[in-house]
């Protein structure tokens, strides 16, 4: 029996397939797959990533993601979640390194708004991070997941502020990303024009 090759395409899509039928096992399996066969692929090592960050596999997610990175620097979600990572893991440096390419973009978009918002509340000025993150969902057509994990954020903060908590000490206990979001987040920055 003949066994057919499959190509990039085919594994990011069968792994695609598997991570919205939550078999993250699968999904994973068909990725590394990928990688193995095409080492280059931005997006395979960016959608490991997002499996890694689903099953709370931090330090691998954010391995995957400063692959994708490297190999697309055009990938600003990728970026900004990369950075968002880091920020989940208490690492304030790193993230704002991860960050710091998200500088080209408009101080519109919605990734450097929310980026921008974290970095306030690491700051304690709860005002500016409330404000940028309330300008950033509302900014973001591309992805209503990602919107979905910045309004958790937005609650988060604005928990904090009305009770004067100290946000730099518990910043590590904002959730990381949904898969969904990851991934939709992904497939939309695809289309979108640097700098927008």
């Amino acid at each position: 029996m003949v066994t057919a090759t499959l190509d990039e395409d085919e594994l990011v899509h069968l792994a695609l397939h598997a991570s919205r039928a939550q078999r993250q096992d699968e999904a994973m399996a068909y990725l590394k797959r990928a990688i193995d066969a095409f080492p280059n692929s931005a997006r395979a090592h960016y959608l490991l990533g997002a499996e890694y960050a689903q099953i709370g596999m931090v330090d691998r997610a954010i391995e995957a993601m400063s692959a994708a990175v490297r190999l697309d620097p055009t990938l600003t979600t990728a970026q900004f979640q990369l950075g968002l990572l880091h920020f989940t893991a208490g690492r304030r440096r790193e993230a704002e390194l991860a960050w710091k390419p998200l500088d080209k973009l408009k101080r519109t978009d919605s990734l450097y708004l929310f980026k921008s918002a974290l970095l306030h509340w690491l700051d304690d000025d709860t005002t500016a991070s409330i404000r940028e993150l309330e300008q950033g969902i509302a900014n973001n057509a591309f992805s209503e997941p990602l919107n979905e994990d910045m309004r958790r954020v937005l609650r988060d903060v604005q928990l904090r502020a009305a009770s004067r908590g100290a946000p730099s000490a518990d910043a590590n206990q904002v959730a990381s990303p949904s898969t969904h979001a990851l991934l939709s987040a992904y497939r939309k920055n695809r289309d979108k024009p640097e700098g927008e």
